[in-house]
């Protein structure tokens, strides 16, 4: 298979073993450009898949892949663009759907439930994402806004902890608690924090 990555192309051969090699040799590209990962395209098409992942089920019928590279301004801009506009779907979904849990809930409100969690999910591991490489740039120093979104995102994996544990029990009460006091309050103060952050004078 080909890889385009950098303005060349890496050819591999179509088998699972040489999964690891084609990370290995992706990883080694994008450090000596000082650039990072993104996520690839696939006839034409962006996707967010896990890499190695979908390597290990697609690789045998997969021809070509492209791979998105950016700057840490740029990952960093996409990221809190990204989370920006998932929070602005998120808030007025929450605020209908938490004091439905003081009452009967439905399986509509256990669906949007789970798409809350999967959301909150990918919040942290972009966050987790670019968190390091952002602490230890030069042009970050001082970038107070940041640590504010720090504190936030730990305050609501702490929240979403709590809220795993009330959904295994069907604690409705304290679900609806989560939500209406927690939550959506730390959704708007993340949300105000990430305005605040754009646009990033590198």
């Amino acid at each position: 298979m080909l890889i385009e990555i950098l303005n060349q192309t890496l050819v591999f051969p179509n088998k699972r073993e040489a999964v690891p090699e084609i990370i290995q040799s992706i990883e080694q590209e994008l450090n000596l450009a000082e650039v990072y990962y993104s996520h690839f395209t696939l006839d034409g098409v962006d996707r967010f898949d896990e890499l190695e992942s979908f390597l290990l089920d697609n690789i045998t019928g997969t021809e070509k892949i492209k791979i998105e590279c950016r700057t840490l301004k740029e990952l960093a801009d996409e990221v809190i663009l990204s989370a920006g506009e998932y929070l602005d779907r998120a808030i007025p979904v929450l605020t209908e759907l938490a004091p439905k849990f003081y009452r009967e809930s439905n399986a509509d409100c256990w669906r949007q439930l789970a798409e809350l969690t999967d959301g909150v999910k990918w919040l942290l591991d972009s966050f987790s994402l670019i968190d390091k490489e952002i602490a230890m740039n030069p042009h970050i120093q001082g970038y107070s806004n940041w640590n504010e979104y720090l504190q936030q995102i730990y305050s609501l994996k702490e929240n979403m902890e709590q809220l795993g544990q009330a959904m295994e029990s069907r604690d409705m009460v304290l679900i609806g608690d989560l939500l209406n006091y927690e939550v959506i309050d730390l959704f708007k103060q993340i949300k105000k924090s990430l305005g605040n952050m754009l646009p990033w004078e590198a």
